[in-house]
């Protein structure tokens, strides 16, 4: 009995953990049934340990950011999928190769669907469709545009990307357009195009600048020949204000010159040639250099 006993706790404990499946951190996961061959798509797994009954496992999905590029091998190491780069015509019929690389991340709440719709084998879908789309995008620009229009062509493809995956289950992000190959006889002509362009740029650029000096030594002639028309009418100015104010002044110092004598004569009680007498007297008076000779008769030699 006791063997029994051993025996059936032996068996419960290989049931109770074959029943645990495990989902991984950064990874979300579905519950399978192995006897049934059913998934139930209904309920989805974070990380952590979970009962799931003796033929239960989990399928396991990424819930972190993956990886996709179209482009040739290179020295560094991808982190996610790599496949060869793209090739196509553009809308006037020149060759094209580009490499593109992107990033995408499952939507929990479309794992079951995308589940039930292509089982474990989704990534494929989304290359597939991802081809189609970015060939697609390519194929509605002429080669000219795709040299001069790059941005353009790049946020259109992101547009078309992000519209694709999101159907399908999926966001898109980071979408780069890493190189763009167009034909060599082609971009030597657009490049030879593109250098003729700058030459007539630099040369109108060139032809603006000696206008915008010429404008500018005209403007400096005229403020030259402004000033120098102020400068003559303010030394005009200058002496006729200047001459102005000595002749009032001289006239001033001779009505002075009236009054006072005026005065002398009134004070002193002398008129007519007495008075004038008096003032050749008193001019004599202010010559500092001047003699005067008296009591000698006779006019002098």
């Amino acid at each position: 009995v006791l063997v029994a006993v051993l025996a059936v706790l032996i068996l419960v404990g290989i049931a109770a953990l074959i029943s645990i499946d495990s989902v991984a951190p950064l990874h979300l996961g579905i519950r399978y049934n192995h006897f049934s061959k059913s998934a139930d798509t209904s309920k989805i797994y974070g990380p952590g340990r979970y009962f799931v009954g003796p033929f239960g496992k989990f399928l396991s999905f990424p819930s972190s950011a993956q990886t996709i590029e179209f482009a040739e091998p290179s020295g560094m190491v991808t982190a996610g999928s790599r496949f060869p780069r793209l090739h196509t015509r553009t809308k006037d019929g020149t060759g094209l190769n580009f490499e593109v690389s992107l990033q995408y991340l499952l939507r929990r709440s479309e794992i079951g669907r995308l589940y039930s719709k292509f089982n474990l084998a989704y990534e494929d879908v989304f290359v597939s469709t991802l081809r189609d789309t970015l060939i697609r995008a390519a194929s509605e620009f002429s080669a000219t545009q795709l040299w001069q229009e790059r941005r353009a062509f790049g946020d259109q493809m992101e547009a078309m990307v992000n519209r694709s995956l999101w159907d399908l289950g999926a966001k898109a992000f980071g979408v780069q357009l890493l190189i763009v190959a167009l034909p060599d006889t082609f971009e030597r002509t657009i490049t030879k195009t593109q250098v003729q362009n700058q030459l007539m740029q630099t040369r109108e650029m060139e032809q603006a600048v000696k206008q915008t000096e010429a404008e500018t030594q005209v403007i400096q002639a005229d403020y030259a020949r402004k000033e120098k028309v102020i400068l003559a009418n303010g030394q005009a100015n200058y002496t006729v204000i200047t001459k102005e104010a000595d002749a009032r002044a001289q006239q001033k110092r001779i009505d002075n010159e009236a009054n006072v004598m005026h005065n002398v004569g009134y004070t002193l009680g002398i008129i007519g040639d007495d008075l004038v007498y008096y003032q050749r007297w008193g001019a004599m008076d202010d010559l500092e250099e001047s003699r005067m000779f008296f009591g000698f008769g006779g006019a002098a030699p």
